[in-house]
Parts: structure tokens; C-alpha cells; sequence
């Protein structure tokens, strides 16, 4: 798989050896994201240089840089020059390697822990030199489910944020409906000026440009929230690299707005359920009579499928408000704590049962017993 993306190593050496430009642009992801440039003051086996690195969030970082070239890809090592008073930084290395379409790609981490990939692309004329193989245009596609969420409108517009920084000069489009109102498509700008919907059902924020070298090929962010379904992160492109990483960042940035009580619920309602069909199974075995079975049945079958389908129904999966900041504490409290609401009632069923089904299989025989025989 490794080929079907990178030069062969047998290749890699000597491509690189004949590459002359010196100017190479591009973006950077993880722990920091932004633009960077390398300049090459010299190139060859021990290509150096200086990096310039604009972060999104700290501003302009500088970097001496020294490499090394070898068959298994350019590793360089640098120190930052531009002292800054206002900012902790450290030494980095990084390890890329040449793709099909002469682009640097790799990883970078550095001495204070922070780490990603980053993507560079040569600006001027490239050497003449053999063609590069013909590789398969390919698509990945990272989707992440986000569980429960609640976001209002200003959560909304932080999100919108976070999505421009990757795409600053695209327009964010905005899929949603209300209750008994039609699907809308809005470019955000307008969207967030809406007046006439509070609670929505269904959101999508989604944005997309070509890929560099994509020939037609889009990467793109897409976040979907549903009030009764999956909420979804989904994130696509021609680069594997940027993909996941974009994905484990966004993922990381939108679990600020998780529901994490019911989240965390959730993940032990199947096997309450279970432990309540057991206990049931129990019961029944100890009962001799049909009519305390039939009934104990009914029951199981009411707790362990109707109440689940009513909490599914009054408590949504996303909680989406754009009307009004927030929802009242009582609301909050409501939505919040429903699974935690749904699970003490199956309990309680459960107890309740067990320690009154036979009282009430009997009165109810008793009273079949006099209905027919009167």
C-alpha cells in the first residue's frame, strides 16, 4: 500500500537529488495547524534552509533547518531563531518522503511533545526527470460517530469557526429542519440570521475544496446531527495522512458539546436489559400459574422495548437549539438526565414486578374466576 502512495525507496534518493527548487509551500496538521514554506539555501544530499511557520493560533514561529537524504526518505532536524517571549518553543524533526506528484509528506513532532503531518508543495518548474508512476486516484473517507450531543447557537458558531480554519476561502453550507417544516440549504451566513426556527431535527454543516493535484477530487468536513439518529463526523480526501488527522482533531474539538452523562449511559443500557430479560426468565420459571405468566410477559416485553422507544422518542440523540441561547435548567435537566431517568424506571419496574406480579396475576384470576362463572 505504502507504494501505491510514495516513490519506492529505490527511488526516492535520487528524485529528490535532482529536484532544484528551493521554494516549497504548504499545511500543517495536529497538535498545531497552519502554513508553513521551507526555503532551501542548499539542496542536495544535506539539503538546508530556513522553515517559516505561521500557526493558526500562536503566529509566526522560524526554524534553522538541516537534512539528510537517504533511501528511506529526507529527515530534518531544526532550531527555532525567532525569540519570543510569549511562546514556549523546541526543537523539531521531521521525516517525509516524496509522493507521486513531487509533494513532500511526512510527520513532525517536536521537543515539547507537539506533533502532527504536514503536506508541501513545490512552487516553480521541476526538473526534467522520468515520469512518475500512474497510481490510482483514491478517496478516504474517516467517519466518527459522536454519540450524544447539545449545542446552541453559539456552540453553532464556533463550529463554523473551527471549520474555516481548514477551509478559509470556502463557503460553509448549512443543511437543517424543524419540526413540520421542509428541509433548508443555507450558506451559513445566512443561516445564522434565521428567526423563524428554534429547535431543530436534523443539522449538516458542510464544507469542501479541490484537492491540490485532486483532478476533480474534493476533501471536505461534513457534521451531521440528528435529533433521533446517529450524529456523525465525516471527513474525505485524496490523503490518507490528512484524513485521519483532520478527523481525530475535529473529533477531539466537538467533544466539548458531547452529552457525556447519557453517553455514558448509553453504553450500559443493553446490558441492564439483558439482566432484566434474566431476572424475568427467573420469575417465570418459579410461577406455575399462565395467567401470572402471560402477564409477566406483557410486562418484560413493556419494559424491555416500549419504555426504550418512548425515551428514544422525548429524549433526542442531538439537542440542537438556534432560537434561543440556552434551554431552561429544567429542560437541560430533562434531556440530560433521560437515559439516567429511563434506566432508574426499569429498575423500579423490575422490582415492583418481581415482588408484586404474583399478588396481581392472582387478583386478576380471581376476578376472571367470578366474571365467568357469574
Amino acid at each position: 500500500m505504502v507504494n501505491n502512495i510514495l516513490y519506492s525507496s529505490a527511488h526516492i534518493r535520487e528524485l529528490f537529488l535532482e529536484i532544484k527548487i528551493k521554494d516549497w509551500n504548504g499545511f500543517v496538521h495536529g497538535t498545531n495547524t497552519g502554513k508553513l514554506n521551507f526555503n532551501f539555501s542548499e539542496m542536495g544530499a544535506s539539503p538546508k534552509g530556513t522553515l517559516r511557520f505561521l500557526d493558526d493560533q500562536f503566529g509566526l514561529v522560524l526554524y534553522d533547518i538541516s537534512g539528510q537524504v537517504s533511501d528511506d526518505g529526507i529527515k530534518f532536524s531544526g532550531k527555532p531563531t525567532l525569540q519570543r517571549d510569549d511562546l514556549v518553543q523546541g526543537d523539531i524533526e521531521i521525516i517525509c518522503n516524496l509522493t507521486p506528484e513531487g509533494n513532500l509528506r511526512g510527520n513532525w513532532s517536536s521537543t515539547i511533545g507537539t506533533g502532527g503531518t504536514f503536506m508541501a508543495y513545490p512552487f516553480g518548474a521541476n526538473v526534467d526527470q522520468s515520469p512518475a508512476p500512474q497510481v490510482p486516484e483514491q478517496i478516504f473517507i474517516k467517519r466518527i460517530s459522536l454519540g450524544f450531543m447539545q449545542v446552541y447557537k453559539n456552540h453553532i458558531i464556533e463550529i463554523a469557526e473551527f471549520m474555516k480554519k481548514e477551509f478559509p476561502n470556502k463557503d460553509i453550507i448549512v443543511t437543517y429542519q424543524a419540526k413540520d417544516k421542509p428541509e433548508r440549504i443555507n450558506y451559513f451566513r445566512d443561516f445564522i440570521k434565521t428567526t423563524d426556527v428554534s429547535t431543530l431535527d436534523y443539522l449538516k454543516l458542510f464544507v469542501s475544496e479541490p484537492e491540490l493535484g485532486g483532478k476533480g477530487i474534493n476533501k471536505s468536513i461534513s457534521i451531521e446531527l440528528r435529533s433521533h439518529g446517529s450524529n456523525d463526523l465525516i471527513v474525505q480526501g485524496m490523503y490518507e495522512s490528512w484524513v485521519l488527522g483532520q478527523a481525530q482533531i475535529a473529533f477531539n474539538f466537538l467533544s466539548q458539546y458531547a452529552d457525556k452523562i447519557r453517553s455514558t449511559v448509553h453504553k450500559f443500557l443493553a446490558p441492564l436489559q439483558l439482566a432484566i430479560l434474566l431476572v424475568m426468565i427467573i420469575i417465570m420459571t418459579t410461577e406455575e400459574n399462565i395467567v401470572s405468566k402471560t402477564w409477566l410477559a406483557i410486562i418484560t416485553f413493556f419494559i424491555l422495548y416500549i419504555i426504550p422507544k418512548l425515551f428514544m422518542r422525548f429524549f433526542p440523540n442531538a439537542i440542537v437549539q438556534v432560537g434561543e441561547a440556552k434551554l431552561s435548567a429544567f429542560k437541560k435537566l430533562i434531556f440530560t438526565g433521560g437515559n439516567w431517568i429511563a434506566g432508574f424506571a426499569l429498575i423500579v419496574a423490575t422490582v415492583l414486578v418481581q415482588n408484586y406480579a404474583s399478588r396481581v396475576a392472582q387478583a386478576i384470576q380471581a376476578f376472571l374466576d367470578t366474571f365467568l362463572s357469574g
